[in-house]
């Protein structure tokens, strides 16, 4: 049963054994919602390692209570850094994922370049488009 997001879905309950004169059925609809956006989380320029620890174990908490959620590290970098999977910060997030035993093959890690060291984190949502297409890839499962 495919639903469409902006179509409508109906419901009728009907119920038998009431007295006379009582009415016995109810209908309500509900719109179909589009797919929910991609939102920005976190975001953290220069922190020490420990610093962005913490945020990590906020950011695996929150991806915990929301199990169907992808979580999306963008990492930019300047042109003093590496974009290979060697990068320090993308490690860092990689091995506290690992010394946490956060599944891996939930996080999605993109690197681009930028001006200033930036970290943002998005809640991916089922479906929902990722964002900075621009940026390389890596997928958690391949770190």
């Amino acid at each position: 049963m495919g639903l469409e997001p902006g179509s409508t879905v109906s419901v009728q309950l009907k119920i038998s054994g009431l007295p006379s004169g009582c009415e016995d059925t109810v209908t309500e609809s509900a719109p179909i919602e589009d797919v929910p956006p991609v939102c920005s989380f976190d975001e953290w320029g220069n922190l020490d390692p420990n610093e962005v620890r913490g945020q990590l174990d906020i950011i695996f908490a929150t991806l915990s209570n929301n199990p169907k959620d992808k979580g999306l590290f963008v990492i930019y970098v300047n042109e003093k850094e590496t974009l290979e999977p060697s990068n320090k910060r993308l490690l860092l997030i990689v091995r506290h994922a690992k010394f946490r035993k956060f599944d891996l093959s939930r996080l999605i890690s993109k690197m681009g370049r930028f001006e200033e060291h930036r970290t943002v984190f998005y809640r991916v949502p089922p479906d929902a488009e990722i964002p900075c297409p621009e940026c390389i890839e890596y997928l958690g499962s391949s770190l």
